[in-house]
């Protein structure tokens, strides 16, 4: 997506899809952000309309999970103090960002945003060349769903990081 894709009313468009929030972490995530292994935090209002986007740098996807839940949950303080109801979630990385590694990502964000009272709107991988949204599943969602689906869906998220 480029500037001259956006819709004119942009600031008023509520990110309540996944192709929304996919554009807007493709937008707000550049080459060079993937390239560093950047965060996209994007902080919305009630109507789901982006408030703020954040960028954060260098982030270790593969940190231990007690320092990537602190991260979270100061990120999350941030949104209270902005006045979020929402966020989306944008990681980025020119390196392979696992499935399994994405849904962990994707299951703390809505834990820690969650406990301020933020909706987690949704959570991309952007790779590369594409963005996709980490769909929300559970353990025993993958357990009970045909090999089929779980390799598409590993699939979708494997080649945002290509």
């Amino acid at each position: 997506m480029t500037f001259h894709d956006l819709p004119e009313n942009l600031r008023q468009t509520p990110l309540d899809t996944p192709a929304l929030r996919a554009d807007a972490v493709d937008l707000f995530l550049d080459l060079r952000d993937r390239a560093d292994d950047s965060l996209l935090i994007g902080f919305c209002d009630e109507a789901h309309r982006l408030i703020a986007p954040v960028v954060i740098a260098g982030v270790e996807w593969r940190d231990e999970a007690a320092r990537r839940r602190s991260f979270l949950a100061r990120l999350a303080e941030a949104g209270v103090s902005n006045g979020a109801a929402g966020v989306v979630v944008g990681l980025s990385s020119f390196r392979l960002i696992t499935p399994p590694l994405a849904e962990l990502w994707r299951r703390e964000a809505a834990a820690a945003f969650g406990a301020e009272g933020i909706e987690l709107l949704g959570l991309c991988v952007a790779g590369r060349h594409r963005v996709v949204e980490v769909e929300a599943s559970s353990p025993s969602a993958l357990a009970t769903a045909e090999p089929v689906e779980v390799v598409a869906a590993a699939a979708r998220i494997a080649a945002a990081a290509a």
